[in-house]
Formats: structure tokens, C-alpha cells, sequence
């Protein structure tokens, strides 16, 4: 294919995007179902309505995952994407241009009987998330690394592999004298991060608070002074609960913040012991 040719075609395709992201826009605000079921209208990302054949696929140089993010803000969020693994990976988990990507790990058509599966995960569904986990990583990389441990009883930081055992979360090292939650970065969402190791709750309490965003009147009680000043109650981007705003995940006197510092190394590293109060 001439130079001239391809950019013609790249021209067609960016025009067929741009196309199809506008119907979804019209689809949304036209309060059309498909906009709270984007997954089950086959425009979202396809140019026809009922994709079969040729027209089913994308060309070879358009990564699907390439829609994804129009929906969903994952990109710093969520297990890290375009990158290009250092380990073995199976078939069943497809690459792109050898690039992780996110239908690497989602199967945004349900799997083969489309029946689907929670948060469409390929191979699912899944007793225990890190089953999913475990299909490209081992348990036995983190049996023998506790996180939670950042300093040595001599006061030296503990170190994993040839670097700091922070960086077993955090993209880059926080400074604890400065950085506040909102402005440390995670190498991936911070559930994500502690399904490592840990398992969920499967408890009425868990289903109600994690992963949702509180309302209004709840943010307002976060906002207290007496309790700010007391504990932090720390949201992850999109202001949703997830495992840190309730747990302190850090060893005592590593974080020097005073609210911030609340919890750690309690009983279940819960930020307070009636750290209901901070919403409720």
C-alpha cells in the first residue's frame, strides 16, 4: 500500500470515528436505552448496526480498546494499559500490536454464548478476582512481600525486588512530609491493588459501599471539621469508596499528616474505630 493510500484510508477511518463517537453523544442525550447498555448497541463501536462479516472487524491498524475510554475514564485508573508485558501470556488473553490493551483482560461481547460475565471478564465469571489474576500472575510473587511494612525495625525503608516496597503501589515514591491522597499516583486503581492479596467481602455492608459514589448529603458529613480533623476518609477518582477510605494500608509513623495517619496499624487498619461516624 502506497503512503498516499494509507493516509486516504487513515483519513476515512478518523471521519468514520469521529461519526460514530457523535451518534454516541446523540444517543446519550436523546436519553436512548442503549446509552445506559452501551454494551448491547453495536454502534458504539461499530459503523453499521448489525456488524456481521467483514464489517464486524476492525482494520488491522484500529485497536478496539480504542473506544473504551469513551465511556470509561480507566486510563490511570484501573490496571495498566498499553504496555508491553514482560511475561508469557496466554491466548485466550489477545494483544495488540504485543501491547496489553483493554480488551486484553475484557470480553466486551459476553464471551462465546454472550451470557456474560461481571465486569466482562474473559474467562469468567470468577469465585475469586485474583483467579482472573492469576491467569498471567502467579501467588507466589506476592506471598512473601507484605506491603504494609514500609520501614525496618532499624528504621531503614524496606525494599522488594531493588526498590522501595511503595513502589509496590504507588508510581512514583510519595513524599509523606507533603503529598496528600489526592495527590499520590497508584500504579493501578487502589481495589485492584489490594485484590492482590486480599479477598473481597462478600458482606451486605460491602455491596453497599464499595465502588459507589456517596451522595451529597454523605459528602457533606466527610466535610465535617471535627471529623477531618479526626480521621480522613480518602475517594479515588470519579469520588468513589473503595478499600483505603476506609483501611489505612500504612504502617504507624510512616505518614505524618494527622488525619492521614489515623488508623494505621489498628485493629483491621480501620482509619478510626467508629469510623462509621465519618459518613453517617
Amino acid at each position: 500500500m502506497t503512503t498516499f493510500n494509507r493516509l486516504i484510508r487513515l483519513t476515512i477511518l478518523a471521519l468514520v470515528l469521529t461519526s460514530c463517537s457523535q451518534l454516541r453523544i446523540d444517543v446519550q442525550q436523546n436519553s436512548d436505552p442503549a446509552a445506559k447498555a452501551p454494551h448491547s448497541d453495536c454502534l458504539y463501536c461499530h459503523t453499521v448496526a448489525k456488524p456481521e462479516g467483514e464489517t464486524a472487524l476492525f482494520p488491522s491498524y484500529v485497536d478496539p480498546s480504542h473506544f473504551c475510554p469513551d465511556c470509561h475514564n480507566y486510563t490511570t485508573n484501573h490496571h495498566p494499559v498499553n504496555f508491553i508485558p514482560t511475561m508469557q501470556i496466554k491466548p485466550q488473553f489477545p494483544l495488540y500490536l504485543g501491547k496489553i490493551e483493554c480488551l486484553t483482560c475484557h470480553e466486551m461481547h459476553g464471551g462465546p454464548q454472550h451470557k456474560g460475565t461481571p465486569m466482562f471478564l474473559r474467562g469468567g465469571p470468577y469465585t475469586d478476582v485474583r483467579t482472573m489474576c492469576f491467569n498471567c500472575h502467579t501467588a507466589e510473587q506476592y506471598a512473601t512481600i507484605d506491603p504494609h511494612v514500609m520501614r525496618q525495625d532499624d528504621g531503614s525503608q524496606t525494599v522488594v525486588n531493588g526498590k522501595v516496597v511503595c513502589l509496590y503501589c504507588h508510581e512514583l515514591e510519595p513524599d509523606p512530609s507533603q503529598d496528600r491522597a489526592n495527590m499520590v499516583l497508584f500504579k493501578a486503581d487502589v481495589s485492584f491493588l489490594c485484590m492482590r492479596c486480599h479477598t473481597l467481602m462478600h458482606t451486605g455492608y460491602f455491596e453497599k459501599h464499595f465502588l459507589l459514589t456517596p451522595p451529597g448529603e454523605i459528602k457533606k458529613n466527610i466535610a465535617r471539621p471535627e471529623i477531618q480533623e479526626r480521621f480522613s476518609l480518602p475517594l479515588v477518582p470519579r469520588g468513589r469508596i473503595t478499600c483505603t477510605t476506609c483501611h489505612n494500608p500504612h504502617q504507624e509513623g510512616i505518614i505524618s499528616y494527622g488525619p492521614s495517619a489515623a488508623g494505621a496499624d489498628s485493629v483491621h487498619r480501620l482509619r478510626d474505630e467508629n469510623v462509621c461516624i465519618g459518613c453517617h
